[in-house]
């Protein structure tokens, strides 16, 4: 079968096509033998489009595919998934046509009621009617029904259909990582991207994560207990060489507290978060999360003391200031970041056309980082002003 994949946004849309493209450059993104191509359906231009992908022969099964979009970045953008028929007869040149074909065309069997859902979405009420109108054998219902009929205009001459058992229709998850104040919804997002792109860490099932968000104060409260007694313990026997290295990362621009929450509740980092700004309360009543007042450029000493003789694996920030202002924020933390960490960096753009990629070169310089050793590449973003690099 053929799979179209319904975005957010149109830039969404192609980053998940890119994304396919060079799979095998990115392979922790997509499933292996996912499908043998894919196009993004057009017209389109940077901003604007159908916001569609079509994936063309696709391997996996539905289920497999449900469990792919739970875990990964893909699903949080996936607004529609639907499942089209290879065959040449399960298409038409006209809306016409096809309420005509489809009105006439056999329906599975054991099929009671059916849900239709059509690309355009304006169109889905009218088309609908039209079929039922045409002499359709079944009643359309839009939550009781056995069967879905997906309907996608792929282009002005062709529109494709095809049906799917209920218990196999995709439904879009509700379970989301929670929001804290001021936090924007996006931003958890651009960070889940980013770490599984670059093989970090694979974006959590989004069901474990609002378990996890669910355990009780009491048990983090005991956590914390028992991290404090181990510290003690070792430092009365003066043997901090028999601890454990602790995996740190450093968020810069932290508050107030979406990116710190992630990396320390689904990755397992211990976090070290820089900001003027105090982070949200339930961000700062993580064991894992230490935060430090004050900006970038002024807490050296005591990033140092927190970190007491070791450096971080990860660096990320993602600062709402002008692109060279947040270089010479982060310089003077880059020494803190041990060789082979990573660093992932969101810039917002505030200029138009050639700025763009001045400023990213700028910053390359200002960074001292080799091409060889760099890793660029714009992630799934909610506007054209913002780009993540990957360093």
């Amino acid at each position: 079968m053929d799979l179209v994949m319904q975005s957010a946004t149109q830039p969404h849309a192609h980053r998940v096509w890119k994304y396919f493209q060079e799979r095998q450059q990115w392979h922790d993104v997509f499933p292996a033998d996912f499908a043998d191509d894919s196009e993004e359906v057009g017209p389109y231009t940077d901003s604007e489009g159908p916001c569609l992908v079509l994936f063309k022969n696709v391997h996996i099964t539905p289920e497999q595919l449900d469990a792919w979009l739970l875990r990964c970045f893909v699903g949080r953008v996936c607004m529609r998934v639907f499942w089209l028929e290879r065959s040449t007869a399960a298409a038409a040149g006209s809306w016409e046509e096809l309420v005509t074909t489809v009105a006439a065309a056999p329906t599975p069997a054991g099929a009671t009621a059916v849900r239709i859902d059509v690309f355009p979405k304006s169109l889905q009420l009218d088309i609908g009617r039209r079929i039922c109108a045409a002499g359709y054998p079944h009643p359309m219902h839009p939550v009781q029904y056995s069967h879905v009929l997906y309907v996608v205009q792929l282009s002005p001459s062709c529109i494709r259909w095809s049906y799917m058992p209920a218990v196999q229709a995709w439904k879009m998850s509700s379970v989301a990582p929670a929001r804290f104040d001021k936090s924007v919804a996006t931003a958890i997002n651009k960070l889940a991207e980013a770490m599984q792109v670059i093989g970090l860490q694979h974006a959590p099932d989004r069901q474990q994560l609002l378990q996890q968000q669910s355990l009780a104060a009491s048990q983090q409260q005991q956590q914390q207990q028992q991290a404090t007694q181990l510290t003690a313990a070792a430092a009365a026997n003066g043997n901090h060489q028999q601890q454990q290295p602790i995996c740190w990362a450093i968020d810069i621009g932290a508050c107030p507290g979406g990116w710190t929450s992630y990396l320390a509740d689904s990755c397992g980092y211990h976090v070290l978060a820089v900001d003027p700004a105090p982070l949200h309360p339930d961000v700062t009543a993580r064991p894992r999360v230490h935060q430090i007042l004050g900006k970038a450029q002024e807490v050296g000493q005591q990033v140092d003391e927190v970190l007491a003789g070791q450096q971080a694996d990860l660096l990320v920030c993602d600062m709402n200031d002008h692109p060279i202002r947040v270089g010479e924020h982060l310089l003077p933390l880059l020494t803190k970041l041990k060789p082979g960490g990573w660093l992932i960096l969101t810039l917002k753009f505030y200029g138009k056309g050639r700025e763009k990629a001045t400023m990213v070169n700028h910053l390359d310089g200002y960074f001292k980082v080799r091409q060889q050793q760099q890793q660029q590449q714009q992630q799934l973003v909610a506007t054209l002003q913002a780009k993540t690099i990957l360093a």
